[in-house]
């Protein structure tokens, strides 16, 4: 059975900590270089790691750098808002098609600009109990 999580930023409506997953936007994970260290090797395999280059150098963070877009939502079966021009606004429920994100570490949807993960990634970073890395569940199938 496959799982596929989308992240979402901790803290909401609080005063922000430091975190080893600071949030950047819905597409894109952003690493600490000690997050990077833990989960780098189970990503790597999905796309690329960018490493940033920071004005002050006090810290390297990587940026995960997702390009693989599979068309695996379907649309039929997900309750979706639409624009006036048929263009998906938001997902209320996801379900994706199981064949297309199978095996899958990390992809990105055509209709969406959101960042999924398969359940070994999640679990990943789960078990290297970064801070700030906060992962809901969207569909399991």
């Amino acid at each position: 059975r496959s799982r596929c999580a989308c992240w979402t930023p901790t803290n909401e409506g609080q005063p922000r900590t430091r975190a080893d997953v600071p949030w950047l936007d819905a597409h894109a994970l952003v690493f600490r270089d000690a997050a990077y260290r833990a989960v780098g090797a189970v990503l790597a395999d999905a796309d690329e790691f960018l490493e940033l280059d920071l004005v002050d150098g006090t810290d390297r963070l990587w940026l995960f750098n997702v390009c693989q877009i599979v068309d695996a939502l379907d649309e039929e079966a997900c309750d979706l808002v639409r624009f006036r021009t048929g263009r998906v606004m938001r997902i209320k429920r996801h379900v994706f098609h199981a064949e297309r994100v199978a095996g899958l570490t990390a992809f990105l949807v055509p209709q969406a600009r959101t960042l999924f993960l398969g359940g070994e990634a999640v679990d990943a970073l789960d078990a290297a109990n970064v801070a700030g890395a906060a992962f809901k569940l969207v569909w399991h199938g």
